[in-house]
């Protein structure tokens, strides 16, 4: 009997440290796809604590923002306070979405901003924010209207010189 409970011990421990294993190579794998994804991402504790950024973070922030430990202080106490309401609505939803535009090192991002809680608002063991900098794609468009504009006033500048041109030409 003695020799079969150590067999299962030993079972259980060789079950147990694969199992280990296991989590420990998906653990990598997260943090490997999270340092190489483009959107930053931010986990907090229930209470809104910082405890991890990405790099994406630190390159849109500046590469400060991973010794701050609170949103305020990264981001200033006008986002932070956005962000906090949407940390509450997520507790009620699960995720929430919205842009959200942010004055950073003297430059303006459009962030589309992504808040997950992670568990009911009794059970919650904190949040995961998810940012997604808009700020080139915003200039592209905006870039794109303007050349449409230019264009279509230099057509209307163009349009009624045409038929002048023809009527000097006739007369010529």
């Amino acid at each position: 009997q003695l020799r079969d409970n150590g067999n299962q011990i030993d079972e259980f421990t060789r079950n147990l440290q694969q199992a280990v294993q296991e989590l420990e190579r998906r653990r990598q794998l997260m943090e490997t796809v999270l340092e190489n994804i483009p959107a930053g991402v931010i986990s907090l504790d229930a209470d809104g604590k910082i405890l991890r950024t990405n790099t994406a973070v630190n390159k849109m922030f500046g590469g400060a923002a991973r010794d701050i430990a609170s949103l305020e202080l990264l981001l200033g106490p006008e986002a932070g306070r956005i962000l906090e309401h949407l940390m509450r609505r997520s507790l009620r939803m699960g995720v929430v979405s919205r842009e959200v535009e942010l004055v950073v090192g003297g430059r303006v991002l459009h962030l589309a901003t992504t808040v997950s809680s992670l568990g009911p608002r009794k059970a919650n063991s904190g949040f995961v924010l998810v940012f997604d900098d808009l700020t080139e794609v915003l200039r592209a468009q905006k870039s794109a209207a303007w050349q449409e504009v230019a264009r279509r006033i230099a057509h209307e500048i163009k349009n009624p010189l045409t038929p002048i041109q023809l009527s000097a030409d006739r007369r010529a």
